[in-house]
């Protein structure tokens, strides 16, 4: 896989990605930082619109509807997890389906009131806006 700055290097105007957001409005550049839009939801759709998959391989309009699904509660958690507790392996055990906090809260604290705990504080930082 390429570096940002190789792929940057190689890249015409229109595929450096640096310049995503060259032409967007300062409105919506703050509701995306603000996590008020889901931009990846947005790419997601784009490319269902396409007739494309998430490989970006052609799949034909009916079949790329459903080949790519939105993010959810379980994924941003994981994400998390991974970052800040990268040696707690039972946090990353969740359906990627899950999108209740509820739910989440009720698996970690079956486990253990400390993988609950610690759950409860990635639950947290993800209502809080932390990355």
């Amino acid at each position: 896989m390429r570096t940002n700055t190789e792929k940057t290097a190689l890249n015409s105007d229109d595929l450096n990605p640096n310049f995503i957001f060259s032409t967007t409005f300062t409105d919506l550049l703050v509701e995306a930082v603000n996590k008020e839009i889901d931009l990846i939801a947005l790419a997601n759709h784009e490319l269902q619109n396409r007739g494309l998959d998430k490989t970006g391989t052609w799949v034909g309009f009916n079949k790329a509807k459903g080949s790519i699904t939105k993010t959810t509660l379980a994924m941003t958690f994981k994400v998390l997890a991974t970052k800040f507790m990268p040696h707690q392996d039972d946090l990353l055990n969740l359906d990627d389906a899950i999108d209740s906090v509820d739910e989440i809260d009720e698996i970690m604290f079956r486990k253990s009131e400390y993988i609950g705990g610690m759950a409860a504080v990635i639950l947290s930082m993800i209502e809080n806006g932390v990355e």
